[in-house]
């Protein structure tokens, strides 16, 4: 009996550190992406100028009603994800003639450039680089059209 009441409170505490670990984590720029749009895992927000590789982290440029049918939860404000954060998505071409960030994210259904067009920098809430990701088996990289 008294060793169960031990596990029990060593795996509790283990819990609040993680709870604890996650906020923290979050405090700090952190965010975690579990969308099939990009692998799974851990991206920081970084103090930099949007170039093609990292990640913006925006608002979709247009309105609810101007989006194709989603399988998904998009609202206002802000289209959002299903979990209620801005959009994540690699940034793949930048028009500086233009100012035109085209983005995309690697399933082929995703909410990206392919359905409103580029981004201008105003769009762009953050620029976020992956710290730890895991494989995603389900992965196929899209093509830009």
């Amino acid at each position: 009996m008294r060793y169960t009441v031990y596990t029990i409170q060593a795996c509790f505490g283990l819990l609040v550190l993680l709870v604890l670990a996650i906020s923290a984590f979050g405090l700090a720029g952190g965010r975690i992406n579990r969308t099939a749009s990009h692998p799974v895992g851990f991206y920081m927000r970084i103090d930099a100028e949007p170039r093609v590789g990292l990640y913006a982290e925006f608002c979709a440029p247009v309105a609810r009603r101007e989006l194709p049918p989603l399988d998904e939860t998009y609202v206002p404000p802000c289209t959002v994800d299903q979990e209620g954060a801005p959009l994540l998505k690699r940034i793949i071409k930048i028009s500086a003639e233009e100012g035109a960030y085209t983005v995309q994210g690697d399933d082929p259904r995703s909410l990206d450039s392919r359905v409103f067009g580029p981004l201008s920098k105003g769009d762009i809430l953050h620029v976020l680089v992956p710290i730890w990701t895991f494989p995603n088996s389900n992965h196929k990289q899209a093509g830009f059209l």
